[in-house]
């Protein structure tokens, strides 16, 4: 089964797609998470915003290469989970998910945990603006589960309702 997780930068799809993986993996199921921005195009190939990369849209994902190691996975793993802001927004990702959760933050919440992070450096306030606005202008598709990030996960119901589907 196929579980896409999708939500704005920070809002804890990581953090949940591991939760999920380690407790189906503690019920003897096999499963596996791919990532997102591990399919991020060179970044020779991604449009700029202002001399930064604009990793907020679909053409910054090698899309064929998500779909081809999606597969590829599904053959091997009872669960793959594939998590990233924008894994709701490309289609051939969401017809394969049997499962889809989508995760919301507030945009306060956005900012105080994006400020604290330091895996990009510093960021300019307009590039933190334009990620958040970026996010709530994408058009988001009917999720089976909308979650609340700003909150700890209710991880068992999550699991009985991937189990239950």
């Amino acid at each position: 089964m196929i579980i896409a997780i999708s939500g704005c930068s920070r809002s804890g799809k990581t953090t949940l797609a591991e939760a999920i993986v380690w407790e189906l993996r503690s019920l003897n199921f096999t499963a596996f998470c791919l990532h997102l921005d591990d399919f991020v195009k060179p970044i020779n190939e991604i449009n700029l915003t202002q001399n930064l990369p604009n990793w907020e849209n679909i053409q910054s994902i090698n899309q064929d290469l998500a779909i081809k190691t999606i597969k590829y996975f599904n053959k091997k793993f009872d669960f793959v989970l594939i998590e990233g802001h924008l894994s709701s927004q490309i289609d051939k990702i969401s017809r394969l998910a049997k499962y889809q959760f989508e995760i919301s933050i507030s945009k306060e919440t956005f900012l105080e945990r994006r400020k604290v992070e330091t895996r990009w450096g510093i960021v300019p306030d307009w590039y933190l603006e334009h990620v958040w606005n970026a996010w709530e202008s994408q058009t988001k598709k009917p999720s089976s589960s909308q979650l609340d990030g700003s909150s700890p996960f209710e991880l068992d119901k999550i699991i009985n309702q991937i189990l239950n589907k």
